[in-house]
């Protein structure tokens, strides 16, 4: 893209920006939930204009509590909503608004409980999840049914409980992972190399994907009853993602793509052969995400891609033209950066298929160029690259709405970055 612009261009290419990076496009993922005895797929969520991910069960196996990114989310850019699995009724939780990744506490919750904990130390109906909003991005908790949110720590995401509900396990982003008891804020160190912590129902694993100098893929490590660890990480799997427990302890389900297509897979937890579990076809951008398995062991719930033309959508012909005239994003899948505002570094993270040349690059919301964070060739796998909200010139930019791009030979994927006060 160069750099000088006419005013008629420069126009048209704030516009198509504009559109695409405030969530205009029509909107695709849902939650299905797959039956393992029956071996049949259910769609769960249908929120217009929103796509639905990562997945958390409530403790009665009667309700999820999800991702919702896109217009529905407003007026964030995504947010958490709670779905009856029976009714298939979604409400926003009130209290998550702006949050993510949300993990719901072990348990069956009463009218009694509440995320200070009860008597035990235990924290049951109550929704830890991430909010990037608010610099540095937090892990908060709030009730399961909606109310006022609580910090329970500072500057780390993806929380995961233990199965007493008493614990968080976290990551900090840039390799470390803790746990921190709800009550005391006692905290252990688990690793320095992992992300997505995931504890096992039994309390004994702690599962989490390995940065890639470490060889990627998933990995555990057992710990005590505190967290801490005991040995050192087993290496699982040396591709995929995203890993999260069997009812039972003895199987993690994550996600791969040996073939291209992202699908739900699993593993003894002890070691062995992957196993693909379910899925739906498409491409790496239309593939499954983020699966969470139930309480009594029953049903897997996923993130899908839906067919868009079997929905009603709220979106103009125009900017869907544009998104197929950039190509398909079928070889890789870019993430939103944490955090989303940001001051100081945010982090921007992507998925590739097979191997590649990866561009990745800021613009302003005219369409100038401000930075290139990556221009090289990768193979398949998960990266991370850091911005400091500077440009070229490492002289810092102003607060305000920027889009960063990433390219592949025949593909292309924006999503909209803040840099905050």
């Amino acid at each position: 893209m160069k750099r000088n612009y006419t005013l008629k261009k420069g126009l048209v290419v704030f516009v198509i920006f504009f559109l695409a990076a405030n969530g205009i496009l029509a909107q695709s993922y849902d939650i299905y939930v797959f039956d393992v005895k029956a071996g049949t797929t259910k769609r769960i969520t249908k929120i217009l204009n929103g796509d639905e991910f990562n997945v958390t069960w409530s403790g009665d196996g009667k309700k999820i509590a999800h991702d919702v990114v896109g217009a529905a989310a407003a007026p964030f850019d995504q947010t958490i909503y709670v779905t009856d699995i029976r009714s298939g009724s979604s409400t926003q939780l009130v209290g998550a608004e702006g949050g993510n990744d949300a993990a719901w506490s072990p348990g069956e919750e009463d009218e009694h409980d509440d995320e200070k904990g009860d008597d035990n130390g235990s924290a049951k109906g109550t929704i830890a999840f991430d909010d990037f909003h608010i610099s540095p991005y937090s892990i908060y908790t709030v009730p399961a049914k909606g109310g006022t949110r609580s910090l329970f720590r500072y500057n780390c995401h993806h929380a995961s409980w233990n199965p007493k509900g008493n614990k968080i396990a976290f990551d900090d982003n840039n390799g470390y992972i803790g746990t921190k008891d709800i009550k005391s804020g006692n905290e252990t160190f688990v690793t320095n190399y992992g992300d997505r912590p995931s504890w096992s129902p039994d309390g004994h694993y702690i599962a989490f994907d390995g940065f890639s100098f470490t060889g990627g893929g998933v990995w555990v490590i057992k710990v005590d009853e505190w967290g801490n660890p005991i040995g050192t990480p087993l290496q699982l799997t040396t591709s995929g993602y995203g890993p999260t427990w069997s009812n039972n302890s003895k199987t993690i389900y994550y996600i791969d793509w040996p073939a291209g297509d992202p699908d739900v897979w699993s593993i003894p937890a002890s070691g062995g052969q992957p196993t693909r579990v379910c899925g739906r076809i498409g491409g790496f951008d239309k593939g499954d995400y983020d699966p969470a398995c139930s309480h009594n062991g029953k049903f897997i719930a996923f993130s899908s891609y839906t067919n868009t033309s079997t929905l009603k959508q709220i979106c103009k012909p125009g900017i869907n033209d544009f998104v197929s005239k950039q190509g398909t994003t079928d070889d890789f899948v870019l993430e939103q950066n944490y955090p989303n505002p940001f001051t100081g570094i945010t982090k921007i993270s992507f998925r590739l298929a097979s191997p590649s040349h990866v561009l990745l690059t800021i613009y302003n919301a005219s369409g100038q160029k401000i930075k290139t964070l990556a221009n090289t060739d990768l193979g398949p796998g998960s990266y991370s690259y850091n911005w400091n909200g500077k440009d070229e010139y490492e002289k810092n930019l102003p607060v305000g709405v920027y889009i960063y791009q990433m390219k592949t030979g025949h593909s292309v994927q924006t999503k909209k970055i803040f840099i905050g006060h």
